[in-house]
């Protein structure tokens, strides 16, 4: 998917509060954006502004980092640092280049599942950018970002490193394209879908015991015991971008097939899409993918 983030179909984000509260303080995230505007100040000093998929986002930077030659129109991938203190981001690196996709998004651990990558930032590239914010948000975690991109999803399927990747990218996939066909569901629900679809078992990256999934399902399949801990620290900084959204997520995190019928609408919904996607991408080695 291809689409340039001038044309994208939602509201973006306010530069000044919301687009700082995705990178958060102290933490290194690597974005990509298209050039809007550069400043040129004293002391060989650079103001580029950028438009990401998520919103605008202006960094202070030098003529060493940001080459002169740099137009409106080209894309860059940058490392930034959001230290405290500060109002924007400092760069620690800026490149060139030549999206695939136009995802703000971009991974900085090391990953080998490039397929599921791909298809990810396509999916999430679909999503409103309080969507693909919150993801953000969860992604800072370097040390959670990296066992997420490695981990062996359980000792039933998907059972080689990057398999939890894989399935749970699957997933998202399918419970977004079972709300993408309900013409009752909302942009925010398929939001909320690919999100828990996600976050779902992302406690595995810290459960030193490799389980089987097959049983889960008997008594009522609930997300893994460890997710929402996990995502106690992103979901507080989701509040702050959004407080609905990440009480949304915290219900959905916390249901059980049991207890669907009790989840306030449309979240039964949502849940249900992402129960029936789960189990059905275990079904799903990365042949059929």
């Amino acid at each position: 998917m291809n689409i340039s983030p001038k044309d994208f179909p939602f509201k973006t984000l306010d530069t000044s509060r919301e687009v700082a509260c995705v990178l958060g303080r102290g933490t290194v995230t690597s974005v990509l954006g298209q050039v809007l505007r550069v400043e040129h100040g004293w002391a060989g000093r650079r103001t580029c502004q950028l438009q990401l998929s998520i919103g605008t986002l202006s960094v202070e930077t030098n003529r060493e980092q940001l080459p002169e030659d740099v137009k409106p129109g080209q894309w860059l991938k940058l490392r930034l640092l959001q230290t405290h203190g500060k109002e924007t981001p400092s760069p620690l690196s800026i490149k060139r280049a030549e999206p695939g996709v136009k995802m703000a998004w971009v991974p900085s651990s090391l990953y080998h599942r490039g397929a599921h990558m791909q298809a990810l930032r396509c999916l999430l590239l679909r999503l409103e950018p309080e969507v693909q914010a919150a993801f953000m948000i969860a992604m800072a975690d370097p040390q959670l970002q990296r066992r997420f991109f490695w981990r062996v999803a359980a000792a039933d399927h998907h059972t080689y490193p990057g398999g939890l990747f894989d399935q749970s990218v699957r997933a998202a996939e399918l419970a977004f394209g079972t709300l993408e066909g309900n013409p009752q569901a909302t942009e925010r629900e398929r939001g909320l879908a690919v999100l828990l679809a996600l976050f779902f078992d992302l406690g595995k990256t810290f459960d030193p015991v490799l389980s089987r999934d097959g049983s889960r399902a008997i008594a009522g399949l609930t997300a893994h015991r460890l997710s929402t801990h996990r995502l106690l620290r992103p979901l507080q900084r989701i509040e702050r971008l959004n407080a609905t959204m990440a009480e949304e997520l915290r219900l959905l995190l916390n249901a059980s097939e049991l207890n669907v019928a009790a989840l306030p609408a449309p979240l039964d919904r949502v849940t249900r899409a992402v129960h029936a996607a789960v189990k059905q991408s275990w079904t799903l080695e990365a042949c059929d993918v």
